[in-house]
């Protein structure tokens, strides 16, 4: 650390009377002059980040729903249905949708093996066109029957079935690219695609079946649980599912939705908002919201994880610019683009354990770089790096602890000792900075500090899906929000 650290307005801030306290850089304001609170071989950042730690662990110990042993990250939904969510018995016994067993179908890896359509096909196809610029990739996702089994002109239908393909009329997201998935059917010489929600439920024709009500909510671009699924007296499919709201921060919606059997959708009730707290970490300026993103909730996870750490790359790359052209020391120039190296790395390997999860990683989409003055570089380095990319340090420490599998507890304590050195720089970038700011200036960033840190805090404090604290050691929004408050007031001491 440098011979300088950071400063804090408090929580009672008032403009006109500065006072000492936590915000970055670690400083104390007594008037219009800056006393040293942090010396060279000052252990404060360690501390503080091993207070934080032990605070976040200590409340994970007293919650009894803490997972004490790894769990298999292909069985994250109870196989067991109670009775809330067994099929109602009162219904009428010769409705369609009693013939189907609701474990059968959950425990399939599609649920299109189990839907009724409206008439007979040859063949269907779940097909996906994922488009990079001008260059598209498709793939077969999944499909029965045998394509153009009762065709007049078998090799006329087939080559129509090479050209058809979901445009973006489909149900998908943008990651690298933009993925479109759709229905494909043959029957006799016909080929037809179905890519959206409308087209589908005219295939499915009545919604009688779970899987009907289950995979038209998907084509909505909900995941919905599937063992939540109930038939009500009144003939509609009620179901929890969520749905993505909000890239950054991550933020969803599980909600109780109903799907009647001519299939409309509604919104009976949002149960539950939740942020996942991912968007801390050090963004760049310029930088556009994260893509759509498809999987269940552990895959969405670890691919914006992966966004961030992109996203981190540019960010040190620009801030090494801005450095060297503010004249600041070589040292912290050299630091940045290391640490840009470091989040490369970061992303690559956060990337491929998302790809084990069968999802794509959202592209970085950042603005082209605009000089910036040493306020703007200083206020960003306060917002992004002291406060956001600092708390990011100990939740990849609490990861390092509580992730059931040791290799994404070995992942997350390569980031957390690499990100410990990046926040290291944030505050010695702020010591450099702040004697060259004015005394307006230097008290804007502190308010600035001081406002993220509540918004972290309010970001943090939307509760994670269940399965990601378990298979990913996330922390919970208490053990969260506590480590957050912990780091600040150590830091601040």
């Amino acid at each position: 650390m440098t011979d300088e650290g950071w400063w804090d307005v408090g929580d009672n801030f008032e403009p006109t009377r500065p006072k000492s306290g936590l915000q970055c850089p670690h400083l104390h304001m007594r008037g219009t002059h800056w006393t040293s609170k942090m010396t060279l071989t000052d252990p404060r950042l360690l501390t503080a980040l091993s207070m934080a730690l032990a605070t976040g662990l200590s409340l994970t110990a007293c919650d009894p729903t803490t997972p004490t042993g790894p769990i298999d990250p292909d069985t994250d939904a109870d196989s067991d249905m109670d009775s809330d969510t067994e099929m109602d018995s009162d219904t009428d016994s010769s409705t369609t949708a009693m013939d189907f067993n609701l474990d059968q179908i959950c425990a399939s890896d599609q649920w299109l093996e189990f839907v009724q359509l409206a008439s007979p096909v040859d063949s269907l196809h779940l097909r996906s066109t994922e488009n990079y610029g001008e260059s598209g990739v498709t793939s077969d996702v999944w499909s029965s029957g045998t394509a153009c089994a009762t065709a007049t002109d078998s090799q006329a239908c087939l080559a129509e079935l090479d050209l058809t393909w979901p445009e973006s009329s489909g149900w998908g997201y943008c990651g690298q690219g933009c993925t479109d998935s759709g229905l494909v059917t043959t029957s006799g010489d016909d080929v037809a695609l179905y890519d959206s929600t409308a087209e589908v439920n005219a295939l499915f024709g009545s919604i009688d079946t779970p899987a009907d009500a289950l995979f038209l909510a998907v084509t909505q671009e909900y995941q919905p649980d599937c063992y939540s699924v109930v038939f009500t007296p009144e003939s509609k499919w009620r179901m929890t599912a969520t749905i993505l709201i909000s890239d950054c921060e991550w933020t969803e919606e599980v909600r109780d939705i109903e799907i009647s059997m001519t299939g409309e959708t509604t919104v009976l009730e949002v149960l539950e908002v939740i942020s996942d707290g991912s968007c801390a970490g050090r963004l760049p300026d310029g930088i556009a919201a994260i893509g759509t993103v498809c999987g269940d909730a552990v895959a969405r996870h670890l691919a914006h994880l992966a966004w961030l750490e992109g996203a981190a790359v540019v960010a040190f790359e620009r801030l090494a610019v801005d450095l060297q052209r503010l004249g600041a020391p070589a040292q912290l120039v050299e630091r940045a683009l290391a640490a840009a190296q470091d989040e490369v790395d970061h992303a690559s390997r956060m990337g491929a354990l998302a790809a084990t999860y069968g999802v794509a990683v959202p592209s970085v989409d950042v603005a082209p770089h605009q000089e910036r003055s040493l306020f703007e570089v200083a206020l960003e380095n306060a917002v992004e790096g002291c406060v956001r990319e600092t708390y990011g340090v100990v939740d990849a420490l609490y990861r390092s602890k509580q992730a059931p599998s040791a290799e994404i507890r070995a992942l997350f304590e390569r980031i957390a000792a690499d990100e410990t050195r990046h926040s290291a720089l944030s505050f010695d970038i702020a010591a450099w900075a702040n004697p060259l700011l004015s005394p307006t200036d230097a008290l804007t960033i502190a308010t600035a500090a001081h406002a993220a840190h509540h918004a972290l805090k309010s970001e943090l404090q939307g509760e994670r899906p269940d399965v990601v604290q378990h298979q990913l050691g996330a922390p919970s929004a208490a053990a969260a929000v506590a480590m957050a408050d912990t780091l600040r007031v150590q830091l601040a001491a």
